[in-house]
């Protein structure tokens, strides 16, 4: 502090009393309580909100939670990220077409297997089926990329 090195008496020496070097140190010490109360009221909620979310969602099995960034929801092994949805009529009933679609696999340990990203996915007949599907594999060695227009996803 400011004893230790002797500040507060070459402060006494210039001739400020004690009482103003109290009322410098009191009122830096309520604007910082003012910053810290404010930030805990409005700033901390809503990151909490959002942290727990995304916990949730990457914790618990089938459970989905949106973000600034789409729709996040874990399968199996899989966290899935979608960055827009629709839903279309069909002649035989309803679909679902996702656009921008990220699905992360991970092993047993946490580790991250692959990334493939589809720039569609769609619905149809209980399955998806992932259209401009790029996949990014990870393994002892340097990351391996790979590509193929389309390719049928699992039944859901």
């Amino acid at each position: 502090g400011l004893a230790a090195s002797n500040e507060l008496t070459a402060l006494r020496a210039a001739g400020m009393s004690r009482l103003r070097i109290g009322g410098a140190v009191l009122t830096l010490v309520a604007l910082l309580s003012v910053v810290a109360l404010l930030d805990a009221e409005y700033a901390m909620p809503p990151a909490e909100a959002r942290a727990q979310g995304i916990l949730l969602a990457l914790t618990a099995r089938n459970i989905a939670a949106t973000t600034g960034t789409g729709l996040w929801a874990r399968d199996g092994d899989d966290i899935v990220n979608v960055r827009s949805a629709l839903a279309t009529h069909q002649v035989m009933g309803r679909g679902i077409d996702l656009r921008d679609v990220r699905i992360y696999q991970f092993d047993a340990q946490g580790r991250l297997l692959s990334i493939r990203w589809a720039a569609a996915a769609n619905y149809r007949d209980g399955r998806w089926q992932l259209e401009h599907l790029q996949q990014t594999r990870f393994g002892a060695t340097a990351p391996r990329a790979a590509c193929c227009p389309r390719q049928p996803g699992r039944p859901a």
